[in-house]
C-alpha cells in the first residue's frame, strides 16, 4: 500500500498542484489508515480493503480522539480522494 500512497502523493504535488502542507496532511492521514489496517485487519494491499474496513477505521478515529466533525469530514475527504485515485 505504501507504493500506492507514494504515487498518490506525487499525483497531488504534480498534477493537482497541491500545497506542500496539503501533501503532508494527506500523507499523515494515509499512514494512519495503513497502520490501522495492517495492525487491526491484517491488510497490506488496497485491493483487500472493503467499505466495512473503512467504516471500522472511521469509528476507531472517532473513538480514540476528540476530533471535531470538520476534522472527521476532512479525513473522509482524504480517503475519498485516495480511493478515487486508485480506482482511476
Amino acid at each position: 500500500m505504501q507504493a500506492q500512497v507514494n504515487g498518490f502523493l506525487k499525483y497531488l504535488s504534480i498534477e493537482k498542484n497541491s500545497s506542500p502542507h496539503t501533501v503532508v496532511k494527506y500523507k499523515a492521514d494515509l499512514i494512519k489508515l495503513y497502520l490501522y489496517l495492517k495492525n487491526n485487519c491484517d491488510i497490506q494491499n488496497p485491493e483487500m480493503i472493503s467499505i466495512c474496513h473503512l467504516r471500522q477505521y472511521l469509528e476507531y478515529i472517532k473513538d480514540t480522539g476528540s476530533l471535531s466533525s470538520s476534522t472527521v469530514a476532512n479525513k473522509i475527504a482524504v480517503l475519498k480522494s485516495f480511493f478515487k485515485y486508485l480506482h482511476e
